[in-house]
């Protein structure tokens, strides 16, 4: 997944709550303070995943134009985040992501930053012409 679609649709998720209705007048006073209802997780959330993913697409992108990562390397990396997101997918297929899927996902994330990370060391940055 591309780090501007899920850059969206997380700048997206976010803002949801800035288009809230608020009542305006003499009726307004009359409404008393009621206390936010509790937020309801998905059971399909994966939010430690998708933060991941990002980072590490941002990570590539980077590497590929500093020029530690080529774009050899950053086509295998990013074919590594797109078994991810399938996996990913495959798991919120029936609707719920259990804890055990949840932690191979993390597992597999984690996995492939510490490959982005060793890609990315094994060549200089290269300095920008002045």
């Amino acid at each position: 997944m591309k780090i501007q679609t899920l850059m969206t649709a997380l700048v997206l998720a976010a803002s949801g709550a800035a288009f809230a209705q608020t009542t305006a007048g003499p009726a307004a006073a009359d409404l008393k303070a009621v206390a936010p209802a509790a937020e309801v997780k998905s059971p399909v959330a994966t939010p430690a995943v998708d933060k991941a993913q990002a980072e590490q697409q941002l990570s590539i992108e980077k590497g590929v134009a500093s020029g530690q990562l080529s774009t050899k390397e950053a086509t295998d990396l990013e074919k590594s985040e797109t078994k991810l997101e399938a996996n990913k997918k495959g798991a919120k297929a029936d609707g719920k992501v259990t804890a055990q899927e949840k932690k191979k996902l993390k597992v597999e994330a984690s996995a492939n930053a510490k490959a982005i990370n060793k890609q990315k060391a094994d060549k200089p940055v290269l300095d920008p012409v002045k």
